[in-house]
């Protein structure tokens, strides 16, 4: 997530007139995302080592490296470092209303933790919503000079607008394929313990076909961006994208030869693979 900013930035500040963040604002804000970031794995990690006891035995962090106790003390000492870090943020650059953003994303994440990881639909459209949330932190800090840039070049601005949406909109596609295929790799601890996940609640012929048709989704997306490539003669960058677009099509064959857990870890594997390699095409925008 911090690289993801960092590249972001990398972009937005080659076009913005003018800057709201300083270095070392910006470095604050990566800081904040991380300790958000860092507070959810862990807070997601207390709530599930019960069913990790079954689906994860030899990953276990909570009740073997560490006591539940220790955990929470871990996670509070993240979400409050964290906290100091955005309070100080909001009142250098003078904008509380960017204060509201670490509150929020630390309820959503502990009340996907919590609550909505175990309930229909609603868990993976979370932690989705999340991850396409991510380069909107950026985006949001600098709106001001980005309405500069709108005012001064439109095509810059609308350039800038395609790039973070386009990657946000591919991070929630890529993030909601993954935590189905994840669902259906947890089904025994998930159903040990009333989960109403997906593939508990309506089996796992349909969790499979969801997933499918997000992936396919996700490769569809990439081939017409890739006709936009070869419009453009954009060779390089073409090349490159032909490496997700691989291993997407790859990897949505996998879940349907087997349904085996090995089958379907790796497949969370290579989604994972997808997303750093779409992380990798940033660098074809700088």
């Amino acid at each position: 997530m911090a690289l993801t900013q960092v590249l972001l930035g990398i972009i937005l500040y080659k076009y913005l007139p003018d800057r709201l963040l300083t270095h070392w604002n910006f470095a604050l804000l990566i800081v904040a995302t991380m300790m958000i970031a860092a507070s959810g794995y862990i807070v997601n990690d207390i709530y599930d080592y019960p069913i990790d006891r079954i689906n994860k035995p030899k990953k276990l962090i909570v009740s073997k490296l560490l006591t539940v106790r220790q955990s929470w003390w871990v996670y509070g000492i993240f979400v409050g470092l964290g906290a100091v870090d955005a309070v100080y943020l909001a009142y250098t650059i003078q904008d509380y209303k960017q204060l509201l953003i670490y509150p929020l994303a630390i309820l959503m994440l502990w009340a996907y933790a919590k609550k909505f990881k175990k309930s229909f639909i609603a868990g993976n459209i979370v932690v989705a919503l999340y991850c396409a949330f991510v380069p909107g932190i950026l985006w949001y800090a600098e709106r001001a000079s980005y309405r500069l840039l709108a005012e001064k070049s439109g095509d810059q601005a609308l350039f800038i607008r395609n790039v973070f949406l386009g990657y946000a909109l591919m991070a929630f596609l890529t993030t909601a394929w993954r935590e189905i295929i994840k669902d259906m790799e947890d089904l025994k601890g998930d159903k040990a313990y009333g989960s109403q996940s997906l593939p508990v609640k309506y089996g796992m012929p349909l969790a499979q076909k969801i997933a499918s048709f997000l992936g396919l989704v996700v490769l569809g997306l990439m081939i017409y961006y890739g006709r936009f490539l070869w419009g453009a003669h954009r060779w390089a960058a073409l090349s490159y994208l032909c490496l997700p677009i691989g291993l997407t099509i790859f990897t949505l064959f996998l879940p349907m030869k087997s349904l085996d857990v090995k089958v379907l870890h790796q497949t969370s594997q290579q989604i994972k693979w997808i997303m750093l390699l779409g992380l990798g095409y940033l660098y074809f925008l700088l």
